[in-house]
């Protein structure tokens, strides 16, 4: 399958998957996917489509999934000096790491809109985030690895 169909059709799933669990970022793990895969190309492209797409969908002011994906890119970078990139022990730390950076970056966005937040909702999501993230990379990362051919850099 080409990345291109392979990766339209990941996103029209991450939106249902999203919309049924409100909260938790089912794209972040794919990027994950495309970091560990060194397709430096899919990770631009991807990240801006669906930073477009989400902030579209979403209720806070522009530059959350900005902040949300340069922590994930952060935090990739910082931890693939000390991992394997691929190494599960590293996807469940993203995972917790990106359960935490939501709740912290929504309650600093919510403030600055001077909105109210249920912060055991909050809370709750974060646990979520943490928990599916690396049930979502190995899910996705399998399904890559199957249906996409490694045929070098795209």
């Amino acid at each position: 399958m080409h990345p291109v169909v392979f990766w339209l059709i990941f996103t029209v799933i991450g939106v249902w998957a999203q919309r049924l669990l409100p909260g938790v970022d089912f794209f972040a793990p794919a990027l994950v996917v495309c970091l560990q895969q060194r397709r430096i190309t899919q990770f631009v492209w991807l990240t801006l489509a669906w930073i477009i797409l989400q902030e579209g969908m979403g209720n806070l002011p522009f530059g959350n999934l900005l902040l949300w994906y340069s922590g994930l890119v952060l935090i990739f970078v910082v931890g693939r000096w000390l991992f394997e990139s691929r190494n599960l022990i590293f996807v469940f730390i993203i995972g917790i790491f990106m359960g935490s950076w939501h709740f912290l970056l929504t309650q600093i966005m919510t403030n600055l809109q001077v909105l109210e937040v249920n912060r055991a909702q909050l809370l709750l999501e974060g646990v979520h985030q943490a928990v599916i993230f690396p049930l979502a990379w190995a899910i996705t990362y399998n399904v890559y690895k199957r249906m996409v051919p490694d045929v070098g850099p795209l």
